[in-house]
This record gives C-alpha cells, sequence and structure tokens, in this order.
C-alpha cells in the first residue's frame, strides 16, 4: 500500500479484555460479584486501557456508562457509575496533551465538526437507536459517523485503522424484528459505500464481514414484485406463510392448540413486528452457518475461499505492514534485495 492506510469494517470491538459483555460500567461488575477496581469495566478500557486511550476516534452510544450516579447529561439522563468518575471528562484531560480534541453528542455538532485530531461522540445514554427509529435531528446516521471518523484519520500520513460496526442489526434479529435488522442493514452499506467513495483502491483496504449469522429465512415462492415482508404463499394448512421467518425467538407462529397463527390477521408492515418462528424463545439466537467476506483495495484478493475467523487479523496485519509476522511490506523489500543481488552478481566466465 502507498502509505499504509487501512479500512476495516468488522463486527465487536477491539479494546476491552471482559468475561461478561454486560460488565459495560462498574456497577454492573459489582453486581457479578467481582470488584470493579481489579476488573475493570467496559467503559474504563475505553477511556484508560493501553488500547483504548490511544484511539484517535470514538463514537457510539452509552453515555451513562461514563458518567456517575448524581450526574445528569445533555439530555438529562442520569449517569451510571459508582465510582465517581467522569470518563469523558478524563478523556477530554487526556486527549488536550495530544492535539485538538473535540467531545460531540448529537448530529449537528458531529457534521459540524471543525479540524481536530481527536474525536469523541456519545449520541445516546444506552444503545444507538435502529435506523427506522432514529431521530435525525440528534442521533447520526452510521455513513454520517463514518465520514467524518476517516475525515479526522485521514490526516495521519502513517495511515489508520477504522472499525465500524452494524450492531444494531444484531439486536433487531434477537428481537425477530426483520424489518428494522434489513433498515440496518441498509444503513451499513450506505456507510460502506461512503468509505468506497471517498477513499481510495490504491491505498486503503475495506474488508466487510460479521461474526455470525441469525434464524432470519427466505422462504419462496412468493409471486414477482411481493413484499419481502409480507405473504409468500399458502401452506398445505390453508394457512399463509410469510416471506420471511425465523427459527426461533419471540414471535411464535402458534396457538395454543398447536394450530398455526392466520398471518393475514397481523399488522405485518409494522416496523417492530414480530415476525413468526418455529420455536418459541425469549431471544432468537445465532445460527451455525458459515459467513461471508468482502474485500476491496490492495491484497482483496487474500480474503477468498473458506477459512477460520482467526486468519482475518494476520491478512489484514500482513497487507497493513503491522505486528510481528510476515508483511506485504517485508517480503517486497526482499524481492528487491534479490533483484539487486541478480543485478550486480559476477557474470559466470568460461575458463
Amino acid at each position: 500500500m502507498k502509505n499504509g492506510t487501512l479500512y476495516i469494517f468488522l463486527l465487536k470491538g477491539t479494546y476491552a479484555y471482559t468475561a461478561d459483555r454486560n460488565w459495560e460500567n462498574d456497577v454492573e461488575v459489582k453486581r457479578s460479584g467481582c470488584n470493579p477496581n481489579i476488573t475493570r469495566d467496559i467503559a474504563y478500557q475505553l477511556i484508560n486501557g493501553e488500547t483504548g486511550r490511544n484511539f484517535n476516534v470514538i463514537l457510539g452510544g452509552g453515555r451513562k456508562m461514563f458518567l456517575p450516579r448524581g450526574q445528569f447529561d445533555e439530555q438529562g439522563q442520569e449517569g451510571s457509575r459508582f465510582d465517581g468518575l467522569n470518563l469523558i471528562e478524563k478523556w477530554k484531560q487526556f486527549k488536550s496533551k495530544t492535539g485538538k480534541s473535540e467531545y460531540v453528542w448529537n448530529r449537528n455538532q458531529l457534521v459540524k465538526l471543525g479540524e481536530v485530531q481527536n474525536l469523541l461522540g456519545l449520541f445516546t445514554d444506552s444503545h444507538m437507536s435502529f435506523d427506522l427509529d432514529r431521530d435525525p435531528n440528534v442521533e447520526p446516521s452510521l455513513t454520517e459517523m463514518t465520514q467524518a471518523a476517516i475525515s479526522v484519520l485521514s490526516k495521519n500520513d502513517n495511515g489508520y485503522f477504522l472499525f465500524v460496526e452494524g450492531g444494531m442489526i444484531d439486536q433487531a434479529h434477537h428481537l425477530t424484528y426483520a424489518q428494522k435488522a434489513l433498515g440496518d442493514t441498509l444503513a451499513f452499506a450506505d456507510a460502506v459505500q461512503r468509505a468506497v467513495d471517498i477513499t481510495g483502491r490504491d491505498d486503503t483496504l475495506i474488508v466487510v464481514t460479521a461474526d455470525h449469522g441469525h434464524t432470519l429465512t427466505f422462504n419462496g415462492y412468493a409471486g414477482r414484485g411481493s413484499d419481502i415482508f409480507g405473504l409468500a404463499g399458502l401452506g398445505e394448512d390453508g394457512l399463509p406463510y410469510s416471506v420471511l421467518t425465523y427459527s426461533n425467538g419471540p414471535g411464535y407462529a402458534y396457538d395454543k392448540s398447536g394450530k398455526r397463527r392466520d398471518l393475514r390477521e397481523d399488522h405485518m408492515g409494522k416496523k417492530d413486528y414480530k415476525f413468526p418462528v418455529q420455536i418459541p424463545l425469549s431471544r432468537e439466537t445465532h445460527d451455525g452457518e458459515d459467513v461471508p467476506i468482502y474485500a476491496l483495495g490492495p491484497w482483496a484478493h487474500l480474503f477468498s475461499g473458506a477459512y477460520e475467523q482467526n486468519v482475518i487479523p494476520h491478512v489484514i496485519a500482513y497487507a497493513s505492514c503491522v505486528g510481528d509476522g510476515i508483511t506485504a511490506c517485508e517480503q517486497d523489500m526482499r524481492r528487491k534485495r534479490r533483484k539487486r543481488s541478480y543485478k550486480f552478481a559476477r557474470p559466470h566466465r568460461k575458463n
């Protein structure tokens, strides 16, 4: 790559060492029987951890995890921490020593952002909203956050690594909100497209993948032009089946007698409609299928075939010339040395 620029889309975090994904603040750690002064929570690690404190851009939700009890954020929501720490102020104090830094909490502040070296944006007190529920006057879109991040990071002559998650896709599937899940999938696709549009293929590697799939199924044989959120046809019991169903989850499709529910009586067009499932569960599960991976840019051809997920970071490290293993830059230097040694080698002479 020309300048080592690396851009990557993946799902899940890169900075926290934790035994429980719910340990977002010190209260949750203590509630589980651990000492939060020893077992640090996720928000604390993001601001103070060896990896997290070196991030130049942090954008997302969870504002109450960064504020102490008794202190309220810009929207009047109380903080959750018991340790009295204001991690937002901690970030401001630390980053002020490393360049111009800015903390933002709404969309307007983000889109009007000036020249900064460090950026922290916390737009909700907890999870970000589903894209179909998002208030565009308060919460930025994933595309807007992606563009802002690239704008800040691309000023680094040494290149950058950006990790973007469409995290609400997973949350919607767990609730069998198919319409919201696909809405956030489209929002994620828009963010990927924006990244493609504002970066160069000669020096930017973009990788898109997932950590798992869900039990959502696309059923046949719906007629041409059918609504994907509607009905596909009739089963042998004379009742309709939907184009989209889940194997399990909260949208159980049978009544107490074991007879399938007549979906024609449902309001399937609602964005929070729970799509039919076969097995009743409070939350839909992940599935066990392989997930795809797509890549564009330098060394994108290495992301092909079927392989274990732990291969991915090794290929990324190779392409971006970082880490302790063999890298593309190292191999390029070896090739150049071999060419020079061949060029200046003494020719063989016959006696």
